[in-house]
């Protein structure tokens, strides 16, 4: 059924490709939704598989895969000790013509919640070196988005079935992303949530880096519900994070603003933090209500 909606997705994004159409449908882990949206951006690879040992059980699986015949199959040795300990771990299987290579996952806290397989797709005799710095990417981007191992088991909705979730949408909630990110350039990241049109789910609705669609995660959702902004400094990714409510000309929450800056130990975090308050009023001063940010736009 997943497919046959992605095909007539597919179909209509041909039909009217000025035009981004959202929809509701069945659910999936956030686990499996991480590794089809990032497959998106690597379309060489063979595969992207993530071994976990879920909660309140003993035994490693692979709980999501691009490869649907393998979720639910038993870790072997080597997944399991990368999972446990982290590192470093390839393997090349010449008579398939692939070549897997495993890193540890941990989460947005850099605890480990299991292993990552990379599998790409490999000539006996052909160059390995490109393969581990591909598959580093691919944990890098995992990594932000993994709030705790119990996360990756949250059942969210199939929100936004394009053919790309990285398409950027012709709407005034993406333009004002554009403007921001062009306007302020120590902002590297920028995410507006907010609820998708005929659904009752706050997903990504304008980024910098795509993944529109993507669900709105529990401490994004916090603030949406509280209206108390977030703050999180991360060391080892040298970031920092500022989450404001976003709000209309009337005061009413209409989602989430993440906005994440390059930062090091010791650099200036309340002018940062200025920074995000600015783009968070020039934003309300222009939005009179939560249908002015998905009114379509000449890009």
């Amino acid at each position: 059924m997943r497919h046959v909606a992605i095909a007539i997705a597919f179909v209509c994004c041909l039909l009217f490709s000025d035009s981004f159409a959202w929809s509701q449908a069945q659910s999936r882990i956030f686990a499996q939704q991480l590794v089809e949206d990032e497959m998106v951006k690597h379309p060489d690879l063979v595969a992207i598989a993530l071994h976990v040992t879920p909660p309140g059980t003993r035994q490693n699986t692979v709980i999501a895969s691009t490869l649907e015949s393998s979720i639910g199959k038993l870790s072997d040795d080597d997944d399991v000790r990368i999972a446990g300990e982290g590192g470093f771990f390839a393997e090349a299987t010449p008579a398939k013509q692939r070549y897997e290579v495993l890193l540890g996952l941990n989460d947005r806290a850099g605890h480990r919640v299991g292993a990552l397989g990379v599998i790409f797709h490999w000539t006996p005799g052909s160059p390995i070196t490109e393969f581990r710095p591909e598959a580093e990417r691919v944990e890098e981007a995992l990594q932000p988005q993994i709030l705790s191992l119990q996360a990756l088991f949250d059942q969210v909705p199939l929100v936004e079935v394009a053919a790309d979730v990285n398409q950027k949408p012709s709407t005034f909630v993406q333009q004002l992303v554009d403007r921001a990110i062009a306007e302020y350039p120590q902002i590297i990241i920028l995410v507006i949530r907010a609820e998708a049109p005929g659904t009752a789910t706050y997903v990504v609705v304008g980024s910098n880096i795509g993944r529109y669609g993507s669900p709105a995660g529990k401490d994004d959702t916090r603030v949406i519900s509280t209206g108390i902004t977030s703050m999180e400094e991360d060391l080892i990714k040298h970031r920092f994070e500022v989450e404001p409510a976003l709000r209309d000309l009337n005061g009413r929450t209409l989602g989430s603003l993440s906005v994440v800056f390059s930062y090091r130990e010791g650099d200036d975090k309340s002018a940062l933090i200025r920074i995000a308050e600015a783009v968070q009023s020039e934003m309300t001063a222009q939005l009179p209500d939560k249908d002015k940010l998905f009114e379509p736009v000449t890009r």
